[in-house]
């Protein structure tokens, strides 16, 4: 396989053979992280269409999103997003019944429980008896529905009833804490099969190729004598504006950090307008640049590199704040 990358005109190709098998590699792994991811949320999909009745034990690779546990009703109600379905034990692990709704094209399942009912809700709102599934009734989801069910989200708690779970598994736990019986027992692979796992390798395959890129066209550059009388002022500028433009994509990359630290508030909103100037100035570039002598693209191109590792900075710096807040 041949691995050369051009950018913005300069071509980088692997030192050696193991590092062009290195980059190949990671090729081959970007490619297999999103395949992957795709698969598994394939392998999430429930088709059951029949909202109206009871089901057989939903067995499905989804993350466990949320469980709740009845006093009332002595049940526990283990909740799949992904699957847009719930299935209901008893302490001993005894599976008693499961209701589904049907999958729509977009948003996601919610879950909730209201006295002795059960609520499902995607667009619509599926109401269950909570002690025996049977089906209540289904109507348009009023934006009350919609709070309770965000409310039930954050803030419920299984403390103090004696059942915990995980993604994986659902089980009771003594006084301390340590687990006693299990009321789900799933296999632990199942934490593999995770669409996350394979856009992170996707992720990382991508950003060591893009950083081996860049940086190699950085260094071979940097290598190269400009003699700026020989550039004229539109190339001039244009490096002006790069510098510029690296100086406060630099700036707001660190003063996103700082600010994480240091203070509540994250300028989370300037990556849009500093991202608007990046894409605007690659676009000029890609048609001035063959109007360029050869000292005159050395000249831009030395800025234009640095500003890409600039902005990718920034980008990182901002998407550390969204995890930080979430």
């Amino acid at each position: 396989m041949r691995t050369e990358f051009n950018v913005f005109g300069q071509t980088y190709k692997p030192k050696n053979k193991v590092q062009g098998v290195f980059v190949s590699v990671l090729f081959v792994l970007f490619f297999v992280g999103v395949i992957y991811s795709f698969i598994v949320l394939g392998l999430y999909t429930n088709n059951i269409k029949d909202y109206s009745h009871t089901h057989n034990e939903l067995n499905t690779y989804a993350p466990i999103s949320n469980v709740a546990y009845n006093e009332e009703t002595q049940l526990v109600y283990v909740f799949f997003e992904e699957a847009n379905a719930v299935n209901a034990y008893n302490t001993s692990g005894d599976f008693q019944w499961s209701v589904s709704i049907p999958k729509q094209r977009n948003g996601s399942t919610q879950f909730y429980l209201d006295n002795d009912k059960l609520y499902l809700i995607w667009n619509d709102t599926y109401i269950y008896n909570a002690k025996t599934g049977e089906f209540i009734e289904t109507h348009e989801c009023t934006s009350g529905e919609l709070d309770k069910a965000d409310d039930f989200e954050e803030n419920y708690s299984l403390e103090g009833t004696g059942v915990d779970h995980d993604i994986i598994d659902v089980y009771t736990v003594d006084k301390e804490g340590y687990v006693k019986s299990y009321i789900v027992n799933r296999p632990e692979y199942y934490i593999l099969l995770n669409p996350i796992a394979g856009w992170l390798i996707s992720f990382t395959s991508g950003i060591i190729i893009s950083a081996l890129a860049i940086f190699g066209a950085l260094n071979s550059t940097k290598k190269r004598k400009v003699n700026k009388e020989n550039c004229r002022m539109s190339a001039k500028l244009f490096t002006a504006w790069y510098k510029l433009l690296t100086i406060i994509t630099a700036i707001y990359a660190v003063a996103n950090i700082v600010l994480l630290f240091c203070s509540p508030i994250v300028i989370l909103h300037g990556i849009a307008p500093i991202g608007i100037l990046f894409i605007v100035s690659g676009w000029v570039y890609t048609f001035v640049h063959k109007r360029f002598n050869t000292d005159e693209k050395n000249a831009v191109r030395l800025w234009a590199i640095r500003c890409v590792i600039a902005f990718g900075a920034a980008f990182f710096s901002t998407l550390i704040g969204v995890a930080a807040f979430e």
